[in-house]
């Protein structure tokens, strides 16, 4: 016979269960991962904006121009 839960039980009575576990059933058959856009380095920047609280933004520069500023650039 099963046990019904009285109000003097606790939940140490109850069996246990992972607290991930979701209680839906599993889904079978294909799962798109993608997201409708792609992220770009100025969503990078924006975010990284946003979390830091200052200004920072995504800057294209050619290979010459940034080995050449490398050596002057000091970061803060």
């Amino acid at each position: 016979m099963g046990r019904t839960r009285g109000i003097a039980d606790t939940d140490a009575d109850l069996p246990r269960r992972n607290p991930l576990q979701k209680m839906v059933e599993p889904f079978e058959g294909p799962i798109d991962l993608t997201l409708p856009e792609p992220v770009t380095l100025a969503d990078f920047a924006a975010s990284a904006s946003e979390i830091g609280g200052r200004r920072i933004e995504r800057v294209v520069v050619d290979d010459e121009k940034w080995v050449a500023d490398a050596d002057t650039v000091t970061v803060h």
